[in-house]
């Protein structure tokens, strides 16, 4: 018999002493997804049609972007995995040390959280909204803003911390990485544009230690030594908005969380999978 997950959906709708209570609320609904495996390497790769055939496309490019499904991947040891998001639930980088939320005026919705040896980079990102990357003491009790737009994502490379950051907005789609730099101890932190992308910035994963690989709203690029290359150059996830991304133990293969699918990167045939748990995880497309 076919298993069942049962997701109850909660709204926000109390907030005490600073700290959100949850309660079940008259618009609650139930969702079902079915049981899956969540180790990656046993899913199925799903065809996609190509893009000669325009209508046919665009309705396999509605049904994925429509998908209840929204994936996020992670690595345990060898094992890449994913799991699912609940509902209105977005991926955020990792907030492990943090003993404060950080906060800044309006700026609430945090996007990436990187530890500095004199307290935290924090990232905001409010979409069309704005965003901003600050700098917060080590108890949250001192803050300044070191570059303001959106921020996807804090990285290191070699010691030194970068950042991408973009808006991804109808017919806008622009980005750029940035440096983060601190001249001496106890001087201020500094973000400097470094380079442009070639379309908004969703995800980034570190290559070695000395490049990063950055998931952008149509593709995927190889940042090294000051210099893009193109690693996909027509990304077929316009519409399924990619969550985080992961590289497998032995870096050869780039996994991407987005909606509906996990994309599989081949690095060295640069070669690309969409993938789903089972057939019951594949979308149907209505032609009406």
């Amino acid at each position: 018999m076919r298993g069942f997950v049962i997701l109850l959906r909660v709204c926000k709708c109390q907030v005490a002493q600073g700290l959100l209570s949850f309660i079940i609320c008259p618009c609650a609904t139930f969702a079902a997804s079915p049981v899956f495996d969540e180790e990656v390497a046993h899913w199925i790769e799903v065809s996609r049609p190509p893009r000669v055939n325009a209508e046919e496309r665009r309705q396999w490019e509605l049904a994925g972007g429509n998908s209840e499904f929204e994936w996020a991947v992670q690595r345990k040891g060898a094992v890449v995995s994913a799991r699912l998001l609940r509902d209105g639930e977005a991926y955020a980088n990792g907030h492990a040390g943090l003993n404060f939320v950080p906060t800044a005026g309006r700026l609430r919705k945090i996007s990436a959280v990187a530890a500095v040896k004199d307290g935290w980079l924090v990232g905001f990102n409010h979409g069309e909204f704005g965003g901003a990357l600050y700098w917060f003491s080590p108890d949250g009790s001192n803050r300044y803003m070191i570059s303001s737009g959106n921020i996807v994502d804090v990285f290191n490379l070699n010691h030194e911390y970068f950042a991408i950051g973009g808006l991804d907005h109808g017919s806008y789609s622009r980005g750029e990485i940035i440096q983060i730099s601190q001249l001496a101890d106890q001087e201020k932190w500094q973000g400097s544009p470094l380079i442009k992308l070639p379309s908004a910035p969703y995800a980034v994963s570190v290559f070695n230690s000395e490049s990063a690989i950055i998931t952008l709203s149509n593709g995927v690029v190889l940042y090294k030594d000051g210099k893009l290359s193109i690693i996909i150059p027509d990304g077929p996830w316009e519409y399924f908005f990619p969550q985080n991304s992961v590289l497998s133990d032995d870096q050869k293969k780039l996994y991407i969380g987005m909606r509906q699918y996990v994309a599989e990167i081949d690095l060295e045939q640069k070669a690309l999978r969409l993938l789903v748990p089972s057939e019951e995880f594949k979308q149907p497309i209505d032609h009406n």
